[in-house]
């Protein structure tokens, strides 16, 4: 009986570090999505942002990247196991939200659209949500992905774009 629960004991370990692995890889593709819609300004402005916001974001950018690195070492630590899987980042809750994810981030990738990409974004939130209540730090990146989903919406109906032009409001 002993030999068996020091058996299950490293399956165990095993199958947390894989889902560790999991949820960084996650982590991972949806750095490179946002630094994939922001990497190029003309691309970047012509299909995804108004103009206004570009430099913006290529400000904040920075941040993010050094928080996505922070919560990236604090999941590979393996002190969190217990939050993550409280707030639906292990088995079938995490599964659901990162197929969705996938499958979205891959047909921004092949057709790197506005609407793959709010898509893509949208299950990112799922995903973002549950980390910042286990590691807030991940708040920041949540935020910053909101504010480009706004900004693609800006982007869409144009408006933003016309009252900027415009000037502000006259009293």
């Amino acid at each position: 009986m002993a030999a068996e629960e020091e058996q299950e004991e490293p399956e165990e370990e095993e199958k947390e570090e894989e889902q560790r692995d999991d949820l960084v890889d996650l982590l991972q593709e949806l750095r490179r999505l946002l630094d994939d819609v922001l990497e190029d300004e003309e691309r970047a402005v012509g299909e995804f942002v108004p103009s206004y916001l570009y430099g913006l974001f290529r400000e904040a950018q920075g941040e993010v990247s050094v928080r996505f690195d922070e919560i990236i070492k604090l999941i590979r630590s393996g002190d969190y196991e217990g939050g993550l899987k409280d707030h639906g980042l292990r088995g079938p809750s995490f599964r659901l939200k990162a197929e969705g994810f996938w499958r979205n981030a891959r047909a921004f990738f092949s057709d790197p659209s506005r609407r793959w990409l709010r898509k893509a974004l949208g299950w990112g939130n799922d995903i973002l949500k549950s980390l910042a209540a286990v590691l807030p730090q991940a708040g920041i990146i949540q935020e910053f992905k909101e504010a480009l989903e706004r900004a693609v919406n800006d982007k869409e109906d144009g408006e933003s774009e016309l009252a900027a032009q415009r000037g502000p409001p006259v009293s």
